[in-house]
């Protein structure tokens, strides 16, 4: 079977929130697994004593109105399975409008609306199978014509051995009948006129998702700061601040000798501030501090999960110290986020969750407004039982996240829309879904997330590779970043969970200003990124 997880906010009813892909002919073989949260509370939403159903008015101007497909899971705990008719994929195309209504019924046995959510569908055509034929699909109806049959059919069995039972059939044949006449289940009718009393003007196209505001609090790109230059923020990088308008995630590097080391050693604090001072320069702010261990030989290609520590106790004392005085300096610059460390895969075990504890409870303490994350890696993230307990600490549960968005290395066959699938591992090339981590955080520990990296080598294979694969890749081919930056636009503005994302980075390789540092003009990757953050809320 093909599971999707999606996770929404029933506080958010104005825009589609979730992407969901079939291919024209699924059937049962689809189905979605969702989280309902009340954003406002930051609970689960309780579907207890409720109903969902799903609605959607096909590319062919066909209906769906479908009760049986929906499995409540967990009510308490906001749980629920859709499995989909097969008439939801039985055409080709994006879904004209396509909604799960959570409903309940009052004390007048009145039906109330509580909550629509939006979801965007796209349907792939399938070219191999053919005989697929398209017809609205209202279960609740089918379901009232089906009784309606039985009852004629018991009617006819008993109208011979008794007068009375057959009066009786006949009476509950006209009183369903009267349902389907009156209009009290829903009929094509009704569903036309409800999409017309609805606000049925969403672009329901992804691409064009810049139309409307998205959900993220914070937009970042990621500037590192090494000790190996005396140029604190090139003019390179400072002229292109200033075109893209876009704030900072300033990752400065705190260096170790070796992968053992438990000794750690900070940059000049007067090199950090001289850093933020000449970003705020440029009319933009640093939203994120985010120190990346790294040793003197590799700088920040350390891989730092392989961090191992010769002394856990100095280490984590030596840690703490560093992190109270980045808060420090962090509410001082009016830095609204720290992130206590990144990829350090092997500190993060369980078995140290009270190192972690006690150096955040400890900046609290000090900076109750200082927002504290942590940048798991995919190794982190996709160890639940043994990585993730830190995560209660933690303002923001943080992610870097780098999916390999497709298997055809030429990016100009591979739109937005077919990329973002990638999120939920439904390209059958990445086999992490993203999006059910993310919901799993949501349920374990009730946290937002921040992405706090994401990006794409400038290359012709960057799609396809965390690393390019080719002999000689030559970089600066911005059209491949700027399609992985409007696939991630379409995965945020569709998670409501994700509060934010520091793209990885600015310049170099996987930058997005030009590889040049004569070059003045914006790339198709910095325009895009720039356009994207500049609608923010």
């Amino acid at each position: 079977m093909s599971n999707q997880y999606l996770s929404f906010d029933v506080t958010k009813q104005s825009t589609p929130q979730q992407l969901i892909t079939g291919r024209q002919g699924d059937s049962q073989l689809k189905f979605v697994t969702m989280l309902f949260w009340d954003g406002d509370k930051n609970v689960p939403y309780d579907l207890t004593g409720k109903q969902v159903v799903f609605e959607a008015l096909k590319p062919d101007n066909t209906h769906i109105v479908d009760y049986e497909g929906i499995t409540v899971l967990d009510a308490p705990a906001g749980l629920v399975r859709y499995s989909f008719n097969e008439q939801v994929f039985s055409v080709a195309g994006t879904m004209e409008q396509a909604f799960f209504k959570i409903t309940h019924t009052d004390s007048d046995n009145n039906v109330i609306a509580d909550s629509t959510l939006e979801v965007a569908i796209n349907i792939l055509e399938n070219r191999v199978e053919f005989g697929i034929n398209s017809k609205d699909y209202l279960s609740e109806y089918d379901d009232l014509t089906a009784q309606v049959k039985k009852k004629f059919d018991d009617y006819a069995a008993t109208v011979q051995d008794s007068i009375d039972k057959a009066a009786q059939i006949h009476n509950e044949i006209a009183a369903i009948q009267k349902q389907i006449d009156d209009n009290n289940i829903v009929t094509k009718k009704y569903f036309n006129d409800e999409l017309q009393s609805r606000d049925s003007n969403i672009n329901n196209n992804i691409i064009e998702s810049k139309n409307k505001l998205n959900n993220l609090d914070y937009k970042m790109v990621s500037i590192a700061l090494t000790r190996d230059t005396n140029i604190i923020v090139n003019d390179h990088v400072i002229n292109h601040l200033k075109l893209t308008k876009t704030n900072v995630s300033f990752c400065p590097l705190v260096y170790v000798s070796d992968k053992n080391s438990s000794d750690l050693i900070v940059q000049d604090i007067n090199r950090l501030q001289t850093f933020v001072d000449t970003i705020s320069s440029t009319g933009v702010k640093v939203q994120m501090l985010k120190p990346h261990i790294a040793t003197s030989s590799q700088g920040d290609a350390f891989d730092r999960a392989t961090y191992n520590p010769s002394s856990y106790d100095a280490f984590f004392s030596n840690w703490k110290s560093i992190l109270l005085s980045y808060a420090a300096f962090a509410d001082k610059n009016n830095i609204d986020i720290l992130c206590v460390g990144c990829e350090q895969y092997l500190t993060t075990n369980n078995q140290y969750l009270s190192k972690w504890q006690d150096i955040c409870s400890s900046i609290k303490a000090k900076y109750p407004h200082l927002k504290l994350t942590y940048a798991m890696n995919t190794t982190e993230y996709l160890s639940p039982t043994t990585n993730w307990d830190m995560i209660a600490c933690l303002d923001l549960a943080g992610l870097n996240v780098y999916p390999k968005y497709t298997s055809n290395p030429d990016y100009t066959k591979t739109p937005p829309t077919f990329l973002a699938h990638a999120w939920s591992g439904d390209n059958h090339f990445t086999r992490i879904n993203y999006a059910e981590i993310i919901a799993n955080i949501r349920l374990r520990y009730g946290k937002n997330v921040l992405i706090t990296e994401s990006g794409v080598l400038s290359v012709s294979d960057g799609l396809v590779w965390f690393l390019s694969n080719l002999k000689n890749p030559i970089y600066g081919n911005f059209e491949v970043t700027k399609l992985a930056i409007q696939t991630m636009r379409i995965i945020t503005d569709n998670s409501p969970a994700i509060k934010g994302i520091a793209w990885w980075g600015f310049e170099g390789q996987f930058g997005v200003i030009p590889l040049d540092s004569s070059d003045s003009s914006m790339t198709v990757a910095e325009t895009e990124i720039s356009d994207w953050f500049s609608e923010v809320k």
